[in-house]
């Protein structure tokens, strides 16, 4: 009778790991479906006074992962001599005290051959953490409101974001918006918040969203 019993607990708690184990397989494999990549394409199609004028757009692909169509998504507007180079960059949503709220920071995929020689560079990144570079950016926003901004220009911060003109824009930074000429932005506040919207959404399902810098200028 005790060996009966003995074997019956062993029985129960073997089936419960396989339980949990065949459970937590499935979590896993949910959780994989779940995760979704979106990749966003700037092209750069014009250099206009200062500005360098592109648009942002989403690309769309089969479950073959082929690029089938675009889709436009904005403007964007960035500072002569302040762009990021061309490549790949991950959107990490962090706060800025600049702006008060969350951000949608760039930051670069490096690749496994040139990751060394990029991290030497600092090609496309900045080597400082974010809260060192939110705190220099107030200090330098703060001293130069009405005055020169080039140690403010110096300052790497690659983001999205809004506002009316790339003119104080800091190095990376990228205005989303409606361009006109010559590099002044309409609605932009609007389409960023739609923006950020839809970015965020993808990056709380533990999915992935990357840039890709282009330039197409003619």
């Amino acid at each position: 009778c005790f060996l009966n019993s003995f074997l019956g607990i062993f029985c129960l708690l073997f089936l419960s790991v396989i339980v949990c184990y065949f459970y937590r397989l499935l979590f896993v494999i949910f959780y994989q479906l779940l995760s979704v990549m979106m990749k966003l394409v700037l092209n750069r199609f014009r250099t206009v006074r200062g500005a360098v004028v592109g648009r942002l757009s989403l690309e769309i692909a089969d479950r073959k992962g082929g690029v089938v169509d675009h889709e436009p998504i904005c403007d964007t507007v960035e500072r002569e001599g302040g762009c990021l180079e061309p490549g790949e960059y991950r959107v990490v949503v962090a706060k800025c005290r600049s702006f008060a709220r969350k951000m949608m920071f760039l930051e670069a995929v490096k690749k496994e051959a040139s990751s060394s020689s990029d991290a030497s560079s600092g090609v496309g990144c900045s080597p400082l953490p974010l809260p060192e570079i939110c705190e220099r950016c107030c200090l330098e926003r703060k001293h130069h409101r009405f005055g020169c901004l080039d140690e403010l220009h110096a300052l790497s911060c690659p983001m999205l974001q809004p506002g009316n003109g790339p003119f104080r824009l800091r190095k990376g930074g990228i205005l989303i918006g409606e361009a006109h000429a010559p590099g002044f932005v309409l609605r932009s506040q609007e389409l960023f918040l739609q923006l950020f919207d839809r970015v965020n959404k993808v990056l709380r399902r533990r999915g992935e969203v990357v840039v890709e810098v282009k330039e197409e200028m003619g």
